[in-house]
């Protein structure tokens, strides 16, 4: 989905705030375990593309409602992935971005799944 010039500005805006607060958090922390998570949401804020999907969520059904999901797959050797997320749950009607839209974009950011594979990262990590 296109989006517009003030709702690519905004989601260009929010991001550049996301990146600085988690490289901030990797300066402050003292835990190694939580430098490299946040290391990894960093790099997933970096390279992992954001899909915008038309309409206000993924999927809908009378237990649940997906409003973003991290999608993985393989190309070739490597793992791939993509966050999809829905125009109306990312922004308001005036182009800004909504908070609960803001909070799933950040959840599915969290995903840790560049460069490695959960089970190598618990490993690294001692989980």
């Amino acid at each position: 989905m296109a989006l517009t010039l003030k709702e690519r500005n905004n989601l260009t805006i929010f991001m550049n705030h996301a990146r600085v607060t988690v490289s901030q958090m990797i300066k402050e922390t003292t835990y190694p375990e939580l430098k490299l998570i946040y290391e990894r949401i960093l790099e997933n804020m970096r390279h992992v593309p954001i899909n915008i999907k038309s309409g206000s969520s993924l999927n809908e059904s009378f237990f649940s409602t997906i409003f973003g999901e991290n999608i993985k797959k393989m190309s070739g050797l490597v793992l791939q992935s993509a966050i999809r997320i829905p125009h109306d749950h990312l922004f308001d009607s005036y182009g800004n971005i909504r908070s609960d839209g803001a909070l799933t974009l950040l959840h599915e950011l969290s995903h840790v799944v560049l460069p490695e594979s959960a089970e190598n990262f618990r490993a690294r990590v001692g989980v």
